[in-house]
């Protein structure tokens, strides 16, 4: 985001970063579907598809247990506050008081994003919100004359807010479920891991290759052209190792630069059992539940890769959808793929309909739960199991 050396006010090494929210109970790696993610006694709108920087506030206050996620009874709500900029910058150079009051919040991701001013940082726009747990004993609801935008939360009292987190979006997603700015547009070769000085070790954890570190973030531009890298080294492992090829969405099902491609397993056409897997707007590309797990975690954490090969060894089909491509080289939308909806529906249509197959089993993270709906008569009556990797929301599909 900003080539700045962080103060001490952020966690500079995203690794401890994680594994001390896991400690708390912060960071939830459920797959449970049916179990809705709930803080301080209140639905948690998850901020997936930003990049996220930690806050320190282990020691800043009389405990923690309003950090915590495990229901108990002084556990905190988790809201947003839209902000700009400047106004992170001062925070990055000066600090900033962690417990505030007279503040009204949202529970609400895209309402947060909303209200977030935009701004230009070499040529691509990004929003940026505060990520705070509220009293819930101190909550009020405030009602808002506009429909659009979700619940608002009124807080009196100093300390009530406590921020611990700043989220950092590309703003092109906001209105646009694709994100553009993934694709090359600029004729450049592609870069691989290897020129980046990165590699997997045996557990599927980025290390640098000079001396075997993890991931240590600097600036957004870094940070783009490594998720570039994994997208490629995960396209290889599918393809080398997975023996998996690309197929066009599209009539002949051939791949070109103008249409969007999936990944399917040899033959998956002509096995009993096929599975599907769909990954939620973003950033991920085929083979990717989360780019920034897999960067910060492993990719046993991020990636589709061990369903994939659970997948191979019960000798079924396998099909990796691609929703988050829908640009070619020089931003023009793909066909058939010009955003995820568009994506998931054609992508059915065109390499999974005209299959023999008797089971299908669907894996589908958010948003693509809802893409699907479009297409449900035709679920019903192929679909033998439908599951989330997180929790659907606003999404009524049923099978």
């Amino acid at each position: 985001m900003y080539d700045f050396d962080p103060s001490s006010t952020l966690d500079r090494s995203l690794r401890e970063t994680f594994e001390r929210l896991r400690r708390m109970g912060l960071l939830d790696t459920s797959d449970d579907p049916n179990e809705p993610a709930i803080r301080g006694r209140r639905q948690y709108d998850k901020p997936h598809g930003c990049y996220r920087l930690a806050i320190k506030v282990a020691g800043k206050f009389e405990d923690e247990t309003w950090l915590t996620k495990n229901g108990n009874p002084f556990e905190w709500a988790v809201a947003y506050i839209p902000t700009d900029s400047e106004e992170i910058t001062k925070i990055l150079e000066n600090g900033f008081e962690l417990g505030i009051g007279g503040k009204i919040v949202t529970p609400d991701v895209k309402t947060a994003k909303k209200f977030a001013s935009d701004f230009t940082f070499k040529n691509r726009k990004y929003k940026l919100i505060f990520q705070v747990r509220a009293n819930p004993k101190e909550i009020r609801v405030a009602k808002s004359a506009n429909s659009e935008f979700g619940e608002l939360w009124k807080l009196s009292k100093p300390g009530d807010i406590r921020i611990y987190g700043i989220c950092c979006f590309l703003a092109a997603n906001f209105n646009e479920p694709s994100e553009a700015s993934h694709q090359r547009r600029d004729g450049k070769k592609k870069v691989s891991l290897r020129d980046l000085g990165y590699y997997f070790d045996d557990h599927g954890i980025l290390r640098t290759i000079s001396n075997g570190k993890l991931f240590m973030f600097t600036n957004i531009d870094e940070f783009d052209r490594l998720v570039e890298a994994v997208t490629q080294e995960i396209y290889g492992i599918m393809e080398n190792k997975q023996n998996m090829s690309r197929i066009g969405i599209n009539a002949s099902l051939a791949v070109d630069d103008s249409s969007g491609f999936v990944f399917a397993s040899k033959d998956y056409d002509k096995k009993q059992t096929i599975v599907v897997l769909i990954q939620e707007n973003g950033k991920a590309r085929a083979g990717q539940w989360s780019v920034n797990v897999i960067i910060n975690d492993s990719l046993g954490m991020g990636s589709q890769l061990n369903y994939i090969r659970k997948a191979l060894q019960l000798d079924w089909g396998v099909v990796v959808f691609n929703p988050n491509h829908n640009y070619d080289e020089q931003g023009n939308p793909l066909k058939f793929s010009g955003s995820p909806a568009e994506h998931v529906i054609n992508a059915w249509n065109c390499v999974l309909r005209r299959t023999k197959c008797q089971q299908i089993y669907v894996f589908a993270q958010n948003e693509a739960a809802g893409h699907l709906q479009k297409t449900v008569n035709i679920l019903r009556a192929r679909l033998n199991r439908f599951a989330a990797r997180y929790s659907l929301k606003n999404s009524s599909l049923r099978l």
